[in-house]
């Protein structure tokens, strides 16, 4: 029986163009829990630029969730029988009488923040260390961003 040979997949390609003919091979790496890089050539435009990363998103929400998981915060109050759950260091927080409302309003308030970090909040200094919880909001359903955060906030 011949021995089973694996085939090594490329994972830095020189150029986009490199990239984009082998787009197939790119996906099919990045779906095996492998990042591929593809450069953007050799001018200096081109270096300034940096690379781009390919990369299975179960693998990205993976590492965004651990980098962010102790960001989200619950409290409920007694005395107003209120659930609040934030986000530390973002104006990003919602009240209601249930954990899973409160979840609901804050999940829409983080949605509005990515669509105004996308937009413009990216360029400010202040914002840009926020990537990481745009980028988890990008990845997931309204559903599955509901859950984790319930999840995180204790629920």
């Amino acid at each position: 029986m011949p021995a089973l040979k694996s085939r090594v997949p490329e994972l830095y390609y020189g150029t986009l163009k490199a990239g984009r003919d082998h787009l197939s091979d790119v996906l099919d790496a990045a779906q095996e829990g492998l990042m591929v890089r593809m450069g953007r050539g050799r001018s200096r435009r081109d270096l300034r630029a940096g690379s781009v990363s390919v990369i299975k998103t179960a693998v990205l929400q993976e590492i965004l969730e651990k980098i962010i998981a102790d960001s989200v915060e619950s409290v409920y109050n007694d005395e107003d029988r209120l659930y609040t759950v934030a986000v530390k260091g973002l104006p990003l927080a919602a009240e209601a009488e249930t954990l899973s409302d409160a979840v609901d309003e804050l999940v829409d308030d983080i949605r509005h923040y990515s669509d105004d970090w996308v937009a413009r909040l990216r360029f400010a200094a202040n914002h840009e260390g926020n990537v990481p919880l745009v980028y988890l909001a990008q990845s997931m359903s309204d559903d599955e961003l509901h859950d984790w955060l319930v999840t995180r906030a204790g629920g």
